[in-house]
C-alpha cells in the first residue's frame, strides 16, 4: 500500500483556516435558521390565537340565539386564511352549530384514511376540550388546533375548535434552512480562496528554506544558507540555521577527536562491570551456601537440645530442676527463631519468598497468634487481647502461614517492649473496589516504652531495635520488623507506625485480599517459632500409643542426639524401630525386613539420604520415605521430593509434628484401639 505524502504546512494551515471558518459559518448559519424558524412558528401561532379570538369575539350572540346562518358566515370568514383547514363552532352540549372545511373532505365525507385519521384527531382533541372545559392547544406533526369556550354576558355559550394546517410553514422553514446553508457554502468557497491567495506569502519562504535544507541533507555539506533577501523574521530563521549548521560542524570535529578514544573507554569499563557482576553472583552465591550450612550445622545439635529438654518437662522432676529444663527448652526455642530470622530476610533479600494463595479462616489464625503469645504475655503481667470487627471476613485468600509470621513478629515485639499495661491486636476490613476484594486492617497497640520520631524510620531497618535503655535489654537480631516490612510490601500492602515515647506505639499494616468461600485449615509451617515449653505433662493414653503398635520404622539418621530422641519417641509410640547410621546400612536393613515407614536423613557418610532413597525405589519400595533433615529452605524440599521422597519434616521437630507425620503416611487399621495396652510394648531396636 503506497505512503500518503505527508502535508505541507501550507496545506495544514489552508485546511484548518477552511475547517475553522466553515465550522463557525454552519453554526452561525444554523443557529440563524433555528432563531429565524422559531420567529415564523411563534407568528403563525400568535395568528392563530388572534384568529380565534376575533371569531369568538363575533360568534359570541349566534351561539347565544342559536343563529345557524350567521354563524356559518362567521366561519366562512375564515377562508381568507388559507392555513386554516377546520373549524367549528359548537354548542355548550358539543353539537356543532357551524362547520368550515377547507376542502371538500368534511365530517359526511370521507375519501382517504388520512381524511378518516384527521377526523378522529379532531373527534379526540373536541372531545378534550369538552371535558376540561378551558382553553387548549395541540402542536401536531403538520398541523396546530385551538379550542376556546366562548362566553355572552357572563355565561358560557359554546366553544370555537380552530385547526391550521402548518405544512406550508415548514415549507417556509426549509426554504429558509436551505438558503442559509448555500450562502455559507459561497462564503465558505470565498474564504477558501482568499487564504491561499494570503498564504503564497508566508509559504514561499519557508519552501525555500526546507528545499535548501534538503540540498544540505543530500550532499552531507555543512554549507550556509542562502538568504530570501527579504529582512523579516524569516530572515532571523535563516540566520538561526546558518548558526547550527556551524555548530554542527564543530561537534562532528569534537566527535570525531573524541570516538577514536572511546572503543578503549567502553572496552576497560565493561571488563570492570563483568569483573563486578562475577564478584557480586559469587558474594551472592557464598552468602547463600553460608547461610544454608550455618543453619543445618545448627539446627542438628538444637533436635537434642528441644527434643530432650522437652522430654524432660514431661518427666516427674522436681519443680526446680523442671524449671532449669523450661529454661533450657525456652533458650533453645529463642535461638532457632533468630536462625528463623537470618533465613526470612536473606529470602526476602534474594527474593525468593513465594507467597500461597488459598482460603484460610482469618478469624481463626487470629487466635491462633494470640493463644500462641498469650503465656509470654501472662508470664510479664500483661493483657493480650484480641479485637476483631464484625466487618472482618471470616474466610479470605492469601498466605495464612506469612500472615500468621507477620503477626507473631508485631505483636511478639509489642509484648518484648512493653512492661506493664496491656497489647491489643485489632482486626478490621473494608470493601475494595476490587470485585470480591477487601482491604484489611490490622492495629497492634502497646502501652510500652514507645519510640522516638527520630528512630521510627529506623527500626525497619535490618539489625536495628531502636536506642534502648541499657537497663532494659532484650534479645532477638533486629531483624523482626525488617521482616514483617518485607512481607507486607511482598502482600501488596503498607505499614505505618505511630509512636510516643512513655505512651506506647502502633504498628498499622494494610493488605489486599480476596474474600474466599472454602476456608481450609493452614498447616503449621515447620519453620514457625513454638510458643515454648510445655510447663504441664500430658500423660499419652494407651489408645494413643497403641494407634501405630506393631508398625515398623526405618530411621537412617547419622547424628547421636538425633538418633536417641527418635528412638525414645517412636518406642513411646509402641512402634518397632530400627536405627541405622547411613544409607548403604538402611539398603542392608531393607533386605532383611520391609519397614512401613522410611525417615531418611539427607546429609550422611558413607552414602547420603538421596542416593540411599534412588536405590529403595529401584528395589522397589513403594512405601512412604519421609526426608528428616536440617536444610529448611523450600529448594530442599524441593530437591528431597525430586529425589524419590514423598514428605519433609525438618530438624529440629516436635513430637506434635512428628505425631502429625505418622498419622499421616501410617494410618491407623481399624482394630487399632481394640487391641489394647498389651499390643503397645515395643520389640526394641532391629
Amino acid at each position: 500500500m503506497p505512503r500518503k505524502r505527508p502535508l505541507s504546512v501550507k496545506e495544514k494551515t489552508v485546511r484548518l483556516i477552511f475547517s475553522a471558518s466553515s465550522t463557525l459559518l454552519l453554526l452561525a448559519a444554523l443557529l440563524f435558521a433555528l432563531v429565524q424558524g422559531r420567529f415564523i412558528y411563534q407568528s403563525t401561532l400568535q395568528g392563530q390565537h388572534s384568529l380565534g379570538d376575533l371569531v369568538v369575539s363575533n360568534a359570541r350572540l349566534p351561539l347565544a340565539l342559536s343563529d345557524v346562518r350567521q354563524a356559518q358566515r362567521i366561519l366562512d370568514s375564515v377562508a381568507t386564511h388559507p392555513e386554516v383547514a377546520t373549524a367549528y363552532l359548537l354548542r355548550t352540549s358539543g353539537v356543532p352549530l357551524a362547520a368550515y372545511f377547507r376542502t371538500d373532505a368534511t365530517r359526511w365525507r370521507i375519501d382517504t384514511a388520512e381524511d378518516l385519521r384527521l377526523l378522529e384527531q379532531e373527534e379526540g382533541q373536541i372531545a378534550a376540550g369538552l371535558e376540561q372545559g378551558t382553553s387548549m392547544e395541540w402542536h401536531q406533526r403538520r398541523s396546530l388546533a385551538l379550542f376556546k369556550p366562548i362566553h355572552y354576558e357572563g355565561m358560557r355559550v359554546g366553544y370555537l375548535y380552530l385547526r391550521a394546517d402548518t405544512a406550508d410553514l415548514h415549507r417556509q422553514m426549509l426554504t429558509l434552512v436551505l438558503g442559509w446553508l448555500l450562502l455559507c457554502g459561497v462564503a465558505v468557497i470565498l474564504s477558501y480562496l482568499f487564504s491561499l491567495r494570503l498564504l503564497g506569502y508566508i509559504s514561499r519562504p519557508i519552501d525555500g528554506l526546507v528545499t535548501q535544507m534538503r540540498r544540505v541533507s543530500e550532499e552531507r555539506s555543512l554549507g550556509g544558507l542562502q538568504t530570501t533577501g527579504v529582512q523579516d523574521e524569516f530572515a532571523l530563521l535563516y540566520q538561526g540555521f546558518d548558526e547550527m549548521l556551524a555548530a554542527l560542524r564543530e561537534r562532528d570535529r569534537r566527535l570525531e577527536e573524541h570516538r577514536q578514544s572511546l572503543e578503549s573507554q567502553v572496552k576497560v569499563r565493561t571488563a570492570e562491570l563483568e569483573q563486578a557482576r562475577a564478584e557480586a553472583e559469587q558474594a551472592s552465591q557464598a552468602k547463600s551456601s553460608f547461610l544454608a550450612k550455618m543453619s543445618h550445622e545448627i539446627r542438628t545439635p538444637m533436635i537434642g537440645v528441644l527434643g530432650m529438654s522437652e522430654l524432660l518437662c514431661q518427666t516427674d522432676l522436681p519443680e526446680r530442676e523442671r524449671g532449669l529444663a523450661a529454661t533450657i527448652h525456652s533458650s533453645g526455642e529463642a535461638l532457632l527463631e533468630i536462625l528463623n530470622d537470618l533465613l526470612d530476610f536473606s529470602k526476602a533479600e534474594a527474593g525468593q519468598m513465594p507467597l500461597r494463595k488459598v482460603p484460610f479462616d482469618l478469624r481463626e489464625c487470629l487466635h491462633g497468634v494470640v493463644a500462641l503469645l498469650r503465656v509470654n504475655a501472662e508470664a510479664k503481667g500483661l493483657k493480650l487481647i484480641l479485637d476483631c470487627s464484625e466487618s472482618l471476613p471470616t474466610c479470605v485468600v492469601g498466605d495464612a502461614g506469612r500472615l500468621r509470621q507477620l503477626l507473631l513478629n508485631l505483636v511478639g515485639n509489642a509484648i518484648k517492649f512493653t512492661e506493664q499495661g496491656e497489647v491489643v491486636l485489632r482486626a478490621a476490613a473494608s470493601p475494595s473496589v476490587e470485585k470480591g476484594g477487601a482491604r484489611l486492617l490490622f492495629e497492634v497497640i502497646d502501652t510500652g516504652i514507645g519510640i522516638p520520631a527520630s528512630e521510627q524510620e529506623q527500626v525497619f531497618e535490618s539489625f536495628s531495635q531502636g536506642s534502648r535503655d541499657h537497663r532494659q535489654p532484650v534479645a532477638g537480631t533486629g531483624l523482626g520488623l525488617a521482616i514483617v516490612r518485607q512481607l507486607v510490601t511482598l502482600m501488596g500492602g503498607t505499614i505505618e507506625l505511630d509512636s510516643e515515647v512513655g505512651r506506647g506505639s502502633c504498628f498499622r499494616v494494610r493488605l489486599p485480599m480476596v474474600v474466599g468461600d472454602l476456608p481450609t485449615t493452614e498447616p503449621a509451617s515447620p519453620l514457625s517459632p513454638a510458643a515454648g515449653c510445655i510447663e504441664e505433662r500430658t500423660a499419652q493414653s494407651s489408645a494413643e500409643r497403641g494407634r501405630h503398635a506393631g508398625r515398623r520404622v526405618l530411621v537412617a539418621e547419622d547424628t547421636p542426639a538425633t538418633r536417641q530422641l527418635l528412638e525414645i519417641l517412636l518406642h513411646n509410640l509402641g512402634l518397632r524401630v530400627t536405627i541405622v547410621d547411613n544409607g548403604r546400612q538402611a539398603l542392608a536393613a531393607f533386605s532383611r525386613e520391609t519397614p512401613d515407614l522410611v525417615l531418611m536423613d539427607c546429609q550422611m557418610p558413607v552414602m547420603d539420604g538421596y542416593q540411599a532413597t534412588h536405590q529403595l525405589r529401584e528395589n522397589g519400595y513403594a512405601g512412604p520415605i519421609v526426608a528428616l533433615t536440617a536444610f529448611a529452605r523450600s529448594e530442599d524440599e524441593a530437591l528431597c521430593r525430586a529425589a524419590g521422597m514423598d514428605d519433609f519434616l525438618c530438624k529440629p521437630f516436635r513430637q506434635h509434628q512428628l505425631r502429625t507425620m505418622l498419622d499421616k503416611w501410617l494410618p491407623a487399621p481399624a482394630d487399632a484401639f481394640a487391641a489394647g495396652p498389651e499390643t503397645s510394648s515395643p520389640e526394641g531396636r532391629g
